[in-house]
This record gives C-alpha cells, structure tokens and sequence, in this order.
C-alpha cells in the first residue's frame, strides 16, 4: 500500500461525519414509499390474477355475449344467436329467463335432453319428461311440454319465461297406465310425446293433439290457454279418428289435415263448436295418409305447407305450399321447393311471415347448420360437440335477426376447428395471466 492511499484511508476513519451523513426521517420516509409502493404493485397484480380467471368463466358458458339473461319482463324476443357455443357448464332453467329464442334438442351417447336457448346462446336444461315434447311460443314467452321426471309423473305444463309463472294441466298427461304416486287417478286425456304443437298468432294459446284415456276416444284435439282454460275439440265425420291438427285459421277456427282417397284433405273447424267451416282437397297430393308431420298452416292462414306429402321419406320429397283460400283455388299448390339437406323428418318446422325454416340434424352436415331455410341458407350453427338433432324456435327471433355476439362478428355461420375453439384458446391465455399474476405476488411477498 503507497504512503497516499494510507493518508487517504487515515483522513477518512478520522472524519467519518464528513462521508456519510445520516438524515433518520429521510430514511423513514424513503422505506415507507418502499412499502406502499410494494403493496400496490402487489394488490395490483392480485387483481389482475382475479380479473383474469373471472373474464375466462362466460366464455366458457356457452355464449361470447352476456346478455342473454333478464328479470325485466318484455313483450317479446326480437333476435337469434348465430352460433351455439359449446357449454360446460350447464344448469338447469330458471323460473324467469326472458323470452327465449328457440329450443334445441342433443341427442349423443353422453348428453341428450331438450334445452332452452337464449337470443344471446345461453342454454338451460329443460326438466321435461323426455323427447320432442317441448313447443315455443312464436313470441318467445312460453313453453308447452310433459314436465315431470318420468313418464307417469308428466303434466303439460306451460311456462311464462317473463314472470316464472307456470300453468299445469292436470287433466293430461303422457298415457301411462298407471296413477303417478300420490294422485287418485290418471289423467283424463294423453298427448303424445311425440307431438307438435300450434301457437296461434298472439301467443295466448295453443293447439295439440289429445286423446281420451278412458278406451272411447272422441277427442280429436284441445286448445289450451296460457291462463290455464281448455277446450276440447271433438271428432265428427269430417274429422274423424287420425286426423292431425295442422295450425290456425283465426282465433276463432283451427285446421285439420284428414287422410282420405284420392289425397289428403284440409278441414277448417270451429274452436268452440266442433263443427266443420269448410273444407278442400289438397289437388295433386301424393299420399292418402298423413302423419303429426304432414303438413301446417302459415301464420297468415292463407296456405297449406306439407312436409311429409310422400310418406315414407322418398328421395324426391319436396315442400309443397298449397292455396287455403276460400273459392276455387282451394287446395291448388302453389309452389314446390326441395327439401335441405339432413332434414330431422320428426322436428316441427318454424314458419314466419316471410320464410320457411326447418330443423336440420347437425351429425348429418358438415357445415355445422342446426337450422335452413326452405328458399336457401343456414342461419344458425352448433359446435359438433352439442349434437344438436332438433330444434324450434320463437318465429319473431327469427324475423328480427341475429344477436351481435363476439363469435358472430368473428366467424359469422363458419363451422373450422378455430371457430369453436377460440373461447378456449383465450380462456387458456387468460389463465397463464393468471398464472403468471399469481407467481409474481408470491415472489413479491418473500423479497
């Protein structure tokens, strides 16, 4: 060591004062900003960590849109999802949802039921009995199926999805021969489980087909109300045992469809009488036999669509629209149009003013569709994973378009592999967040 640097080091352990100078509230000070400052960096990446796994949970639920739940009543639902995402969640329908947009049915090895579907995507289990027992009003307030768990034990119940209000019929059931556990007797009249039902055009009421369960069976339908009333039309000679209910003339009259020789026939009926209005020939009908999926009425009244003209699903099945006018063009068919392609032959079509939809079978296409348009296109598309075999929907849904979700900005009616998946691929990111929000607190605390 030079003699400098020991003067150096000698004039420093002298003179301490003059190298450090100790200022205790500055220091206080400085370590409590460190402090503050720590806590907040560590608050703020605990909530980041929380804000991420929150904003993952509804892409998850099967929609990209939160807003397909309301406790305000409306007077009806004016929008359809595009795409129904894939749900892992699933819950049961609540009392009061909203109007709904439609119901679809899954049917795989895993998953089957009916599930309410909401304008936004959201879907609920429905608790009916089992199968295609469940109608949707055309305004999207009301529901009419077999409630129950089995099938002794099933009502027809109809819901108000405003109010949570639900309106059961004790009088009918689905034919079991026995009394469910707990009731004196079985109920006077049956529906079918596989069954439709008609609406007619202001959603108070609803006409299904009913048999008698008492062994002598005159019943050939029932109109029921959603403020619980019932009536019940009866057969004649006209309507005789088989015919099928096939819609709304009026608020006063409903229509038959009527298997005879050389073709089907339409008959017009009093709802409240039972007597015949008036009745025509469906001129060029192919079959002399119908089913409960022949035909339906339009909502104006003023036409006949069938469905199921040949009877045994022939390759050359078509849609036909016959006139329902009154006069010689009665029963003329007016318009003939393929049928789309994977066509669930037991699944009501949905009818509007101005289109014609039918329900698709979504394992039997490769674009996804769930839903076509008689004249062409798919408005509606499923994930594969749902398997969605039928579905109805509210007709004022359909007319007032598709709901502006994220995954339908994004991908439209488009069915790829990322179309479906991109709510996991962010939730996944989101969770990393997450991940990495959490560790960064951790390692903050030790320090």
């Amino acid at each position: 060591m030079t003699n400098d640097l020991r003067d150096l080091l000698d004039d420093v352990a002298d003179a301490p004062a003059r190298a450090v100078r100790v200022d205790a509230r500055t220091a206080w000070a400085d370590g409590a900003r460190r402090r503050v400052r720590r806590r907040v960096t560590v608050g703020a990446l605990g909530l980041a960590a929380v804000a991420a796994v929150v904003a993952s949970a509804p892409l998850l639920h099967g929609t990209s849109r939160v807003t397909s739940y309301t406790s305000q009543p409306e007077a009806h639902t004016d929008h359809y999802p595009q795409r129904l995402d894939y749900d892992y969640v699933g819950t049961a329908m609540p009392a009061v949802t909203g109007p709904l947009a439609g119901v679809v049915q899954r049917g795989s090895e895993h998953v089957s039921g009916n599930y309410a579907v909401s304008p936004g995507g959201r879907m609920w289990r429905i608790d009916d009995a089992y199968g295609q027992s469940v109608s949707i009003s055309p305004d999207g307030i009301h529901l009419v199926y077999l409630r129950g768990p089995d099938a002794p034990n099933a009502l027809l119940t109809i819901t108000d999805q405003n109010t949570g209000e639900r309106t059961t019929f004790s009088k009918i059931g689905m034919g079991a021969s026995e009394p469910a556990k707990g009731r004196n007797r079985a109920p006077v009249y049956f529906h079918s489980d596989q069954q439709p039902a008609f609406w007619n055009r202001d959603s108070t009421k609803v006409l299904l087909q009913l048999g008698a369960s008492d062994g002598y069976d005159v019943t050939a339908a029932g109109i029921l109300s959603v403020d619980g009333e019932m009536t019940i039309v009866q057969n004649s000679r006209d309507v005789p045992g088989g015919s099928q209910p096939i819609g709304w003339v009026d608020d006063n009259t409903v229509a038959f469809v009527v298997g005879s020789k050389p073709g089907a026939r339409v008959v017009f009926v009093d709802a409240v009488t039972s007597r015949t209005v008036r009745s025509f020939p469906l001129k060029g009908a192919r079959s002399d036999a119908v089913s409960q999926w022949y035909g339906w009425l339009t909502p104006d009244g003023a036409a006949v669509m069938t469905l199921d003209d040949d009877f045994g699903g022939r390759t050359d099945a078509r849609v036909r629209f016959y006139s329902a006018e009154a006069g010689d063009r009665a029963g003329t068919k007016d318009a003939t149009m393929p049928v789309p392609d994977g066509r669930d032959d037991t699944c009501q079509p949905t009818l509007t003013r101005r289109e014609t939809y039918v329900a698709v079978d979504a394992d039997a296409r490769e674009d996804g569709a769930i839903l076509a348009r008689v004249n062409g296109g798919t408005p509606i598309v499923a994930d594969p994973r749902l398997h969605v075999t039928c579905s109805v929907w509210a007709s004022s849904a359909l007319e007032g378009g598709p709901d502006p979700s994220i995954g339908g900005r994004l991908f439209g009616t488009e069915s790829t592999w990322l179309s479906w998946h991109w709510r996991e691929l962010i939730a996944g990111a989101l969770v990393l967040v997450a991940a990495g929000g959490a560790l960064a607190v951790v390692r903050r605390r030790r320090r």
